[in-house]
């Protein structure tokens, strides 16, 4: 029986599917909606036809033009190549995760969870849901010095939920020093969650434009051994600050520093927020 009008194929928490053979998502040509989260992870590698590789592979993706929803989760993070573009979603979870099951039961939310993938694969891949993603998590990056202004300019201005973890090369999230955008940084992120950053010596590095974290509400900090400021100047624009120019709501957050590998700091202006690092990121 042939599908190649379907439009619709939602197979959320589908727990024990294992197989879905080769070519088979690649002939559903009018597929608009596609859900495979909580559900098939055995992606096959590219170049194989036997055994569990005898699965559908992740390029078969790039054969659906049509599709604007996508949930999928994908376990091996070197299935990934630089010829599988994410780019007309509309609404998205994807999950790039050891631990099948890492997604979000919110649906409407577009996001990101991505761990360890290289830094060719995160612009080739991902770079062009940057501008529409509304959570985003990244773990265990081993190429990344800082988030915002290595990638587009005009990235991440839907972001609202951040959380990094465990990525040692990261020494700011926002590096303005090269030149600073007309528009704010992260204007609307309302969460931001720090782990394990080993090396990250300020979350803002150089002048950041007004408005600039201007809906921040939770701040979640732990482990990040030199975090000392949340903005910091090169020498010549004026010593380290711990304080922005226009804070609005988060003016208690003037005095914040992180004290060491075992130190939390949740700084909120409504409640604290519920602890969000388990075993496996921390």
């Amino acid at each position: 029986m042939q599908l190649t009008d379907l439009r619709v194929l939602d197979l959320w928490d589908c727990s024990h599917l294992e197989v879905i053979p080769q070519n088979v998502i690649s002939s559903l040509s009018r597929l608009e909606h596609l859900c495979l989260a909580k559900s098939f992870t055995k992606w096959g590698a590219e170049g194989f036809g036997s055994g569990e590789s005898n699965n559908a592979c992740l390029s078969e993706l790039n054969n659906l033009s049509y599709l604007k929803t996508l949930y999928i989760e994908i376990t091996v993070p070197n299935l990934l190549s630089k010829d599988l573009v994410f780019e007309k979603l509309t609404r998205y979870v994807i999950s790039v995760y050891s631990i099948p099951g890492y997604v979000d039961h919110n649906r409407s939310a577009r996001t990101l969870k991505l761990w360890r993938v290289n830094k060719p694969c995160l612009v080739d891949c991902f770079s062009k849901l940057f501008k529409t993603v509304e959570v985003l998590e990244l773990h265990d990056l081993e190429d990344t010095k800082h988030v915002l202004y290595e990638f587009d300019t005009d990235d991440f201005l839907q972001l609202k939920h951040l959380v990094i973890g465990n990525c040692p090369g990261i020494q700011y999230i926002v590096d303005s020093t090269k030149g600073v955008p007309s528009h704010s940084a992260l204007p609307i992120l309302e969460e931001l969650r720090l782990g394990n950053l080993y090396n990250m010596d300020a979350v803002c590095y150089g002048p950041i434009p007004e408005g600039s974290f201007g809906k921040l509400r939770s701040l979640l900090v732990i482990g990040c051994k030199r975090l000392k400021s949340f903005i910091s100047l090169p020498m010549e624009q004026g010593k380290n600050g711990s304080v922005l120019p226009e804070m609005g709501s988060l003016d208690s957050t003037r005095d914040f520093s992180s004290t060491g590998s075992s130190a939390t700091q949740e700084l909120c202006t409504s409640d604290v927020p519920t602890p969000f690092f388990n075993e496996q990121v921390c």
